[in-house]
């Protein structure tokens, strides 16, 4: 049927999320709500970093749900001492790039969901934060064969994955195999490669967590918005949806759930698109630079229908620009400069890119035991807030 602009096309929970570093003192863990007093939330015992809302604080699912972050909580942040943690990291080759761990984080978070799913236990279903509106459409809850189904799909493509990408990409998604595969709990540890094809899931396919106030306000807008996302997570069912430079559809997250609606109408049998990145600022005008920027992030030259009505112009004004080859979806090849690149399939990718780094392929450590929620203040160091 035909869709009227601002129809919800989709919610959707998260597989699992994990808040930037910034943010983990203020924000739940588990729903990434705001807290309205930080300081007098419920707190993670064992860690004493992970924060949670008074909702989830009593829900029994949390805790089961933290156990996989809070070992690489205590490690990345300090809390089991600088003279364990400073050994650990060095050999893993340091802190991740940025100074932010989410998504190594993500990663060890999503290898204990990997393993609850292997052990034939229930999911860990995120709250519905509109359970109370009869109105808001159902929270679609995504399982880990979702997961499965994301490109990489078996040991034979990681190879033609990697060399897709740049190479410094490829080195740092290597390294970031081998924090995780440090930082991971016991009973969650696997086949190296494994690790390394979920951290590749992870990096083409995971969704910034972006807020609904400021995504609307940069929506159609030629001025430069910029902020910090809150982290990120994997949304296999959001993952799904395909890159356009004129999308038809934007999305944004409400406590932790993906909410995808319509920019504008969309006749029936159109296909829904979204933006993998922002393309309605000014340095996005280029086609040349947008494309370019797709290529480094996702390995893909975009072919949607602006850059191919664009295309022709930017090679009158710059006749000696050099863009990779693409194959458009029906499979026509654009002879251009540089080599064939295929359109991505079932992939996503981050608003903004936190890097992995690491270097040792030495065997993980030890990893705690289950933890548990207290109300007691925190002692660890404060993280500093970004306005």
């Amino acid at each position: 049927r035909d869709l009227d602009v601002g129809e919800v096309v989709l919610r959707c929970a998260p597989i699992s999320v994990a808040l930037d570093d910034k943010e983990l003192h203020r924000r739940c863990s588990r729903c990434t709500d705001e807290l309205p007093d930080p300081d007098r939330s419920a707190i993670c015992a064992k860690c004493k970093i992970a924060r949670f809302c008074a909702n989830c604080a009593v829900e029994p699912d949390t805790a089961q749900d933290h156990d996989g972050e809070c070992w690489a909580l205590q490690v990345l942040h300090g809390g089991r001492g600088h003279g364990f943690r400073d050994q650990l990291l060095s050999q893993a080759g340091g802190l991740p790039a940025e100074s932010s761990t989410a998504m190594t984080r993500l990663a060890v978070r999503l290898l204990a969901v990997r393993t609850r799913h292997r052990q034939g236990l229930e999911p860990l279903p995120l709250l519905d934060p509109s359970a109370d509106d009869p109105d808001a459409p159902a929270v679609a809850h995504d399982v880990w064969p979702d997961v499965e189904e994301l490109d990489p799909q078996s040991d034979l493509n990681l190879e033609d994955v990697l060399t897709k990408l740049p190479e410094d990409i490829s080195e740092d998604i290597l390294g970031g195999a081998n924090m995780v595969s440090l930082l991971a709990p016991t009973k969650a540890r696997c086949h190296r490669n494994e690790v390394l094809r979920l951290v590749l899931r992870i990096r083409l396919n995971s969704m910034a967590l972006l807020p609904e106030e400021r995504v609307r306000a940069a929506t159609g807008s030629n001025e430069s918005f910029a902020w910090d996302d809150l982290g990120t997570g994997l949304y296999p069912s959001g993952a799904m949806f395909n890159h356009s430079c004129e999308p038809n559809c934007l999305w944004f997250m409400d406590r932790g759930v993906l909410v995808v609606e319509t920019l504008k109408r969309v006749e029936a049998n159109k296909e829904l698109t979204i933006a993998y990145l922002p393309v309605s600022r000014r340095c996005d005008v280029d086609v040349g630079g947008r494309r370019a920027r797709l290529l480094r992030e996702f390995g893909f030259a975009c072919l949607c229908e602006r850059c191919e009505r664009e295309l022709p112009g930017y090679y009158d004004a710059a006749a000696n620009a050099k863009l990779p080859s693409t194959r458009s979806q029906s499979g026509e090849v654009m002879r251009q400069a540089g080599e064939v690149q295929e359109p991505p399939t079932k992939r996503r990718g981050r608003q903004r890119r936190t890097r992995f780094s690491a270097k040792s392929t030495r065997p993980p450590p030890s990893a705690s035991p289950a933890n548990s929620l207290s109300q007691q203040q925190p002692q660890q160091q404060q993280h500093q807030q970004k306005q």
